[in-house]
């Protein structure tokens, strides 16, 4: 008997059972029915003629009321089938889309009609994390004179990779042939490329295995506004990129927000602080187009601004009021903090910025802020301890203002290079004693009055000191 055959006969059992209790007395109870009066119940109604005539309209009934369940259910069924397999497609569909790196690493971009595979954001990756250990900037570790980290030796005359021919790429050979001995990665070096990774090699090299220098020496380019799904929501250039996003997860914008929740948001984004009543009815009150705009104008020019935001940069110049190590005694350096928000405050240029507190002692008649902006680099901590070397904690200075010029102003870890050349950015040993050099000249070393310092009195005090003068 087929599935629902059975169903079927099972719900005609259950409405015979249920007719059956119907003909119980009111001072029965039909809980003490037992299933063999019940099923006797049921083999009287079929050879009582009369009890089987009056029961057969409410059976063909209770039948025909199963039978159009019954039928739901199978369009049901037959819908969750439909909604199954759609979502297992949907479900492949993003895998691959995954496994190309939507949104990660690997991701094909759609520009200009067609797709992009971006080597900084796609290949590099790839080799940085599986071939440049052996084929990178370490002559040390590098194996076979190749280099894949740099464009001469990756396209030379060795035939490793050939632009627009995948065929006769050596790089393509060795990472998809299943010989042991020439397979690339080697097997016991524990890597090993997934498919979605070599396909995004091979299509990289059909497009003409297009290399880019290291990001962090690439001078920052304008990029085109994308084309987006609405136009009209895009209020500014950002939104363009916002939007394109979004339409690339296909996720929708939400909706604005209403003035309550941006006057919150305007508030303690740009100055860490929460709006007044009264500053939060004025935003409320203010109907014109220019609200938001002017708002933000304020917000930019309050003070809070440079202390809200200043934060983040003394963070980066690991900004302490004590010296650290061991006593971790107190330092009198807020004059550079203060020189940090004034900075912000004023929106002065970002060069000028860099320039003042690497080198505003190197200025030509450098003014007192100037000078206080190198505390930047003061900002290293002092070993006070007792029988320490003083040259040894003067070096780790050294070492500390190398690698934190780097990591800030160049996003790049060169302490790696510090002990052997770097084994993925393109850095020698060499070169990072060659920048160390420049740092190595300081009059500091380790003192525990923190010599040399800077007198740096207010305006106030200057008058009262030239007084005394």
């Amino acid at each position: 008997m087929p599935i629902l055959g059975r169903f079927r006969f099972i719900f005609l059992v259950l409405a015979f059972l249920s007719f059956q209790f119907s003909y119980a007395t009111e001072d029965q109870d039909p809980s003490g029915e037992t299933i063999t009066d019940i099923l006797q119940g049921v083999r009287d109604i079929k050879t009582d003629p009369k009890r089987y005539e009056e029961a057969l309209p409410w059976i063909e009934e209770e039948q025909a009321q199963v039978q159009k369940e019954l039928e739901e259910l199978e369009s049901l069924l037959s819908d969750l089938h439909h909604q199954v397999k759609s979502a297992e497609e949907e479900r492949q569909r993003l895998a691959q889309e995954f496994a190309r790196g939507v949104g990660a690493p690997g991701q094909v971009i759609e520009t200009a009609g067609e797709s992009r595979i971006d080597f900084t954001r796609d290949i590099r990756p790839i080799l940085s994390n599986n071939c440049v250990k052996c084929h990178g900037p370490d002559e040390k570790s590098r194996k076979g004179g190749l280099r894949l980290d740099i464009l001469t030796d990756a396209l030379g005359d060795k035939g490793v990779i050939v632009p627009g021919d995948v065929s006769t790429s050596e790089l393509i050979k060795r990472i998809t042939t299943s010989d042991s001995a020439d397979r690339m990665p080697p097997p016991d070096s524990g890597k090993e490329l997934k498919p979605e990774q070599i396909a995004l090699l091979q299509d990289w090299i059909n497009q003409g295995a297009v290399y880019e220098g290291h990001w962090a020496f690439q001078k920052p380019q304008k990029a085109p506004s994308p084309k987006v799904s609405k136009p009209d929501w895009v209020r500014n250039e950002i939104d363009s990129f916002v939007l394109a996003k979004l339409d690339e997860m296909g996720i929708s914008p939400s909706e604005e927000a209403d003035k309550h929740a941006l006057v919150r948001r305007l508030f303690l984004d740009l100055i860490g602080l929460p709006p007044t009543p009264t500053e939060v009815d004025e935003f409320m009150n203010d109907d014109s187009p220019e609200a938001y705009e002017k708002l933000v104008d304020r917000l930019l020019a309050s003070p809070h601004f440079g202390e809200r935001w200043a934060r983040v940069w003394l963070d980066l110049a690991r900004y302490a009021d004590t010296m650290g190590y061991e006593k971790d005694a107190q330092r009198t350096i807020w004059r550079y903090r203060d020189w940090v928000i004034q900075a912000l405050n004023e929106d002065k240029p970002y060069d000028q910025f860099t320039i003042e507190q690497l080198a505003g002692d190197l200025l030509e008649n450098p003014s007192q802020n100037q000078l206080i902006a190198t505390a930047f680099h003061r900002n290293t901590m002092t070993n006070t301890e007792g029988g320490t070397d003083d040259e040894e904690f003067r070096n780790a200075a050294v070492v500390d203002r190398v690698n934190t010029t780097m990591e800030v102003w160049m996003g790049l870890t060169m302490g790696c290079a510090q002990c052997h050349s770097h084994k993925y950015d393109p850095i020698t040993n060499t070169e990072y004693y060659k920048f160390f050099a420049f740092f190595n000249q300081t009059a500091d070393n380790d003192q525990p009055d923190e010599s040399p310092t800077l007198l740096s009195p207010n305006p106030e005090q200057k008058i009262r000191l030239d007084n005394l003068d």
